[in-house]
């Protein structure tokens, strides 16, 4: 304890209270733990692809504090530029001016933070529109230093959508003359797909065509159109990465060139705007693309119909080229998928650790990756960008002191959940029909975890049925009555925590079922009349159905409900041939809207029929696996039960357990 220094055996200089009993030629060995962990999120973005059109009046830029290794978008090559002079830290002020006359300033701002956004205006500089090319220069307050510049084009003539990130600013609003206003926040973060319309998409003429570079060549075309040609000149069909040409049939006009070097990426989108080429509004009859490897050889051309007079619909191939959205002078814009972008806050909970990679499963490694080093407490946030036409969970690992130490975390996205019925199978439940289903007025969340709850809104010009409280069995030998427990509506609106749904038979003369049937199945068809829920783990098999009611799922009740509500009495007569079912709901409680009493916010927009309800089951009681997704299908049954069979209705939700 003398402060007589010492050296470690790992080269630190310490004192002898770090040396055992004093001796400095003994060797000691410190512990320092390395110690990371990561906040992987993704959320979509509500870009059409073609949010630009005309020229561009404002823009509003997100200042995200990320180095240029952020930059994603799909403008061309040699379009965009980003220069990092120095990190970014503490309060910036930031500069968008015309890329070409730094004077005519859109947006000055000082002292803004991360998450602050600026609004860049053509009028700021006496303009009506911005000019062909747009510059950001951030400076740093505490010394005027400039810290990072970004140019990106601004004329519409490339692509410039919500979500595109040029260093450190994104754009979340934009203003043209030609599209009006789009925007989004960020901040409120949308983890489900967009559910794409039913064809035909080709409407009118094509003005944006979005495609996606998923390889495979000629042989992997599958579309509708009868005078398509796909020519394959390598057998390299899916070379990586790749350089695209599209023209129109002659060659004469050139919509997109992607550019040397070669950097489109298997699963990489690009955008052909007829607007790119001055004078044009709209593509041509035919267009031709051309995919070069990196060698600029020719692997692969296409040639198909882009005036509508063919069919071209979202999920189409083309070759190696799938098209997943367009913009059409009738039919406006339809998408497959949707971007997303994916945020990686990563944190230093240990000593100092250096070489931290960041690689994503999905997207392989992270922009911004290997960090150099990073000191105690401190956390970093990288970004990437991704297109999505599916229900993906992607997980990140972070490593650091050459895989010492490790973290990862998974996200979700979701696509939308297609009933898909009726149709018919072997299966007669598959054909069975649910003519009231828009009385399931809502199904959320999408990602919910431990703790979590699913939750569906009701509402009809009836209350809901809870359930079956009383079974009336008649026959020759006379008639028997047998009661269940419904939870009473004790006040209006009311709630019930564990709440009583009457029988849960699913078989026989006591089941809580409808007077649904199928011939030659009397008993296969009837549906459970209480509020039931259905999963299926899709995880592994994003398409499979297997736990719905329509292949023998079992159903769960609520674990609570709020709003309003009544039971039901069900008759079996016997002495019939065949034997009559029926069942009558009470009467119904005074109208409650949308009132539902310690229920859940309401979701805006809903429509209000007067009888208004939740349902409520519990994430910790299903069995759920984190890191699973899951298709949950409910069933709820309306008030009247006028319809043949009953007057259920059904939907479902995928749900990313976190």
């Amino acid at each position: 304890m003398d402060g007589t220094p010492c050296r470690d055996s790992d080269g630190l200089v310490g004192t002898t209270a770090a040396c055992e009993q004093g001796h400095c030629d003994q060797a000691h060995q410190d512990t320092y733990t390395c110690d990371l962990s990561v906040l992987n999120t993704g959320c979509t973005v509500p870009t059409t692809g073609a949010d630009c059109q005309g020229r561009v009046i404002r823009m509003s830029l997100e200042y995200t504090g990320e180095n240029c290794s952020a930059t994603h978008h799909a403008q061309a090559a040699g379009k965009v530029s980003c220069t990092d002079y120095a990190p970014l830290t503490g309060a910036v002020h930031i500069v968008v001016a015309s890329g070409s006359d730094p004077s005519k300033a859109y947006a000055n701002v000082s002292n803004v933070q991360v998450g602050d956004t600026v609004v860049a205006a053509a009028a700021n500089a006496g303009a009506t529109t911005v000019a062909a090319t747009t510059r950001v220069n951030i400076f740093s307050v505490a010394t005027g230093a400039l810290l990072q510049e970004s140019v990106y084009s601004s004329t519409c003539s490339q692509p410039l959508n919500l979500g595109d990130q040029f260093g450190a600013t994104a754009l979340v609003g934009l203003k043209t003359t030609g599209g009006g206003e789009v925007s989004f926040d960020p901040s409120q973060c949308n983890t489900a797909l967009p559910l794409p319309p039913p064809p035909p998409h080709c409407l009118g003429k094509i003005a944006v065509l979005r495609l996606r570079y998923d390889g495979g060549g000629c042989a992997a075309t599958n579309n509708s159109q009868s005078a398509d040609k796909c020519t394959q000149l390598l057998n390299t069909s899916s070379a990586s990465p790749v350089r695209i040409r599209v023209t129109d049939g002659s060659g004469g006009i050139v919509w997109l060139d992607s550019g040397a070097p070669t950097g489109v990426e298997l699963g990489d989108i690009v955008d052909v705007v007829a607007a790119s080429v001055s004078g044009k509004t709209v593509l041509g009859t035919d267009t031709v693309v051309r995919i070069y490897d990196a060698r600029n050889a020719l692997v692969e051309q296409v040639k198909f119909k882009t005036d509508c007079s063919q069919p071209t619909n979202l999920g189409d191939l083309f070759g190696g080229l799938r098209v997943v959205g367009m913009r059409t002078t009738n039919g406006g814009t339809v998408s497959l998928g949707a971007d997303v972008n994916y945020t990686y806050e990563i944190t230093n909970n240990g000593h100092a650790v250096s070489n931290v990679t960041v690689e994503d499963d999905q997207i392989g490694t992270v922009p911004g990756s290997p960090l150099a080093s990073l000191v105690p407490g401190a956390s970093v946030t990288l970004s990437a960008r991704h297109f999505l036409t599916a229900t993906t969970v992607n997980t990140v690992t972070v490593s650091g002191d050459n895989e010492t130490c490790s973290a990862q975390a998974s996200a979700a996205i979701a696509a939308p959940c297609a009933l898909g019925y009726p149709f018919a199978s072997s299966e007669p439940r598959t054909a069975v029909l649910f003519g009231t289903s828009q009385m399931v007025r809502a199904f959320e969340p999408g990602v919910a975890g431990a703790g979590e709850r699913l939750k569906v809104f009701y509402n009809d010009d009836h209350a809901l049925t809870l359930g079956v409280r009383r079974v009336i069995a008649k026959t020759t030998r006379g008639t028997t009555v047998t009661d269940y427990p419904v939870s009473p509506l004790t006040a209006n609106p009311g709630g019930a925590t564990s709440p009583q749904v009457g029988t849960m038979t699913l078989d026989g003369d006591q089941a809580g079922t409808d007077t649904s049937s199928c011939a030659r199945f009397p008993d296969r068809c009837d549906r459970p009349m209480f509020p039931a829920l259905f999963i299926t783990d899709i995880t592994s098999d994003p398409s499979s159905t297997a736990g719905d009611w329509q292949y023998g799922g079992m159903p769960i009740p609520p674990h609570t409900v709020y709003g309003t509500w009544k039971a039901a009495v069900k008759t079996v007569d016997k002495t019939r041939n065949p034997p009559l079912v029926t069942v009558l709901p009470d009467a119904d409680p005074a109208k409650n809207n949308w009132n539902l009493g310690g229920g859940d916010p309401v979701p805006p927009g809903l429509a209000n029929q007067g009888y208004g309800a939740e349902l409520v089951w519990n994430v910790d009681d299903l069995g759920l696996i984190e890191g699973h997704v899951y298709r949950v299908q409910v069933m709820v049954h309306d008030g009247d039960l006028i319809k043949t069979g009953g007057d259920p209705g059904e939907r479902c939700q995928t749900v990313f357990v976190r």
